[in-house]
């Protein structure tokens, strides 16, 4: 969260219309559960909020977001200082509540989620385009369709991975998504959160038998902490494809 970045506090209202109902901590600034307010009516919204980011054209942002991998925006606009971008609906089940609730997920229901996410990486990729592969950003919808919430143009990437040419940023940013989408795998095969900071995480195979040796192989190369050991994310989309097909996984 940017630090500079002021929280509002409940009955304070975003864009002279929004009152804010909850707060809730995102896995990039804040998202508000707002209530809109507008002549003879209300509705709610979800509104996130993300500081560092005011010089942004935000009618460009929301022009050029790809609406069939990230969640449609109604708004965007800064006030403040901050960016906020509101959303039509946000519909469907966080990720992060289902491993809080479920645990580790069945191997085809994972299988099917990380294959997914790498699919939609590599079509925004495509496209100049990014998300935050985290589970606080997924969700998953009740037509069984896979979402991000926090995602868009590149401009909308409040810290750059480091200094250097351009080229070199971005080389950065793909090893940085490799490392986040081993890091979901091992989330969703083991119920159990890697980060950077564990640098010897225990084998997904000591905790499930299910998973395949290559299986295994791959999503431990994406997890290492050092970037040169990643593979390429499309790498990881083949192997999540090749082992679900030999599982005759549903998509």
């Amino acid at each position: 969260m940017n630090e500079e970045m002021v929280i509002k506090e409940t009955g304070e209202k975003i864009g002279g219309k929004y009152r804010v109902m909850e707060a809730f901590p995102f896995v990039e600034g804040v998202l508000y559960y707002a209530e809109e307010e507008g002549g003879d009516f209300s509705r709610t919204r979800f509104v996130h909020a993300i500081g560092g980011l005011s010089r942004v054209d935000a009618d460009e942002l929301k022009r050029n977001r790809h609406e069939d991998i990230l969640f449609p925006l109604q708004e965007a606009f800064v006030e403040g200082g901050v960016l906020y971008q509101v959303f039509y609906r946000l519909e469907g089940t966080l990720l992060a509540h289902s491993l809080e609730k479920d645990g580790p997920l069945p191997l085809d229901e994972a299988l099917w989620i990380l294959h997914g996410v790498s699919l939609h990486l590599l079509r925004l990729y495509e496209q100049g385009q990014f998300a935050v592969v985290h589970p606080q950003n997924i969700l998953i919808t009740s037509g069984k369709a896979i979402r991000f919430i926090y995602g868009g143009p590149l401009a909308l990437l409040p810290h750059p991975a480091g200094g250097g040419e351009a080229e070199e940023s971005l080389a950065r940013c793909r090893s940085a998504d490799t490392f986040a989408l081993g890091a979901l795998s091992y989330a969703l095969l083991t119920g159990r959160r890697l980060t950077s900071q564990a640098p010897n995480p225990a084998p997904i195979r000591s905790f499930r038998s299910d998973v395949s040796p290559v299986l295994e192989k791959w999503v431990m190369r994406a997890c290492s902490l050092d970037p040169a050991a990643r593979p390429p994310l499309a790498r990881m989309s083949e192997i999540f494809q090749r082992t679900a097909a030999a599982l005759s996984v549903q998509y």
